[in-house]
């Protein structure tokens, strides 16, 4: 069961954010850390996230046209580590 850890998350541009961009937040997060989901099953609920790997085990979701969800994937504790909420990497 895939868990969230957000002790990392950079909220520097959680201000920012719209209601829109945070709701699709909310839903990715809800469908990690409530219903156990892989961060990439998670994505795929949400219309429009594009899930991406960017480098290593790093990757990210799309909020919006110009924010995205940056996060780790740690496979063997099946955890999501959140690096940045907001912004564009």
């Amino acid at each position: 069961m895939w868990t969230l850890d957000k002790t990392r998350v950079n909220w520097s541009k959680w201000s920012s954010l719209t209601q829109t961009e945070r709701s699709m937040w909310d839903a990715f997060k809800h469908e990690v850390a409530v219903n156990g989901q892989h961060p990439r099953d998670a994505a795929a609920v949400i219309r429009g996230a594009n899930y991406k790997r960017l480098a290593g085990d790093q990757y990210q979701i799309r909020l919006s046209r110009s924010n995205r969800a940056t996060f780790r994937v740690d496979e063997a504790s099946e955890t999501v580590i959140v690096l940045q909420v907001g912004g564009h990497t």
